[in-house]
């Protein structure tokens, strides 16, 4: 299935392997880690990895150029970032405004800090240790996850196929993966960041990106790290959802019960 923006906490997994590493730090200025272009500010204070993480940033979005049916229309992160950068239209840290591109930003600093395009990253320090074999980052997919990849339909008095959307925002919602696969991605962050013997975070890690980074106000819910969260019924959950045309997903835990 895709699994649209629940990529997103793929992405900020990556980046708090990062900040485990020593080499991203949180509170930082985001230009500190971009070598290829840079982030303009506007005299406030600098954009940092929590407000990305948190969609505070303060960036517009547009949503041009975040999409196609041709994979052959698929440019680099770092030329879709500087081709397509959104003004600054807060202050960051003061407003939510949720950002694809901030998402994507994060993704391009993950590449920039490891050496690693972001694909490839997110193989090789968070499916393979976890045995996610039946989920793929890349764009188009490899031959056999393209023959498993759910057929999504729409219908105008009959249903339709609808082709494979290409994002380029793919740190934002590019994951394809089958629903025992995140399960597995479920369970490490459930599980101090072990699945099956792999581990794709320290139990410290995992409960600092558990924890609550960022809320408009202590009376609401708000963000841990890219997790959203909720109270339901006494119960606090962190989790994401996700939406591309005709496929619409949800991820939710509830860490304290495990």
């Amino acid at each position: 299935f895709r699994i649209a923006s629940v990529t997103k906490l793929f992405t900020w997994t990556a980046v708090m392997q990062l900040v485990e590493q020593g080499k991203i730090d949180l509170t930082a200025d985001i230009n500190t880690y971009l070598t290829d272009f840079k982030i303009p500010t506007t005299g406030s204070r600098p954009i940092t990895m929590l407000d990305l993480m948190s969609h505070t940033a303060g960036l517009g979005e547009t949503g041009a150029g975040d999409a196609t049916y041709n994979a052959a229309e698929l440019i680099s992160l770092g030329a879709y970032l500087t081709r397509y950068m959104p003004p600054l239209v807060y202050p960051p840290g003061q407003i939510p405004a949720y950002s694809n591109y901030g998402a994507t930003l994060a993704g391009h600093i993950v590449e920039q800090v490891s050496g690693e395009p972001y694909d490839q990253y997110i193989e090789e320090h968070i499916l393979k240790p976890l045995g996610m074999t039946h989920s793929g980052m890349r764009q188009p997919l490899p031959a056999d996850l393209a023959a498993a990849i759910s057929q999504s339909y729409t219908f105008n008095g009959e249903f339709q196929n609808l082709p494979f959307l290409f994002l380029q925002v793919s740190p934002a919602g590019s994951l394809s993966a089958s629903g025992a696969d995140i399960g597995k991605f479920m369970l490490a962050h459930l599980q101090g960041g072990e699945y099956n013997g792999g581990s794709i975070l320290e139990p410290e890690t995992v409960r600092l990106m558990h924890s609550q980074s960022y809320t408009f106000d202590p009376a609401l819910t708000g963000i841990a790290h890219g997790f959203a969260e909720w109270m339901i019924n006494g119960r606090r959950l962190i989790g994401h959802g996700g939406h591309i045309p005709e496929f619409i997903t949800e991820l939710r835990l509830i860490p304290a019960e495990g």
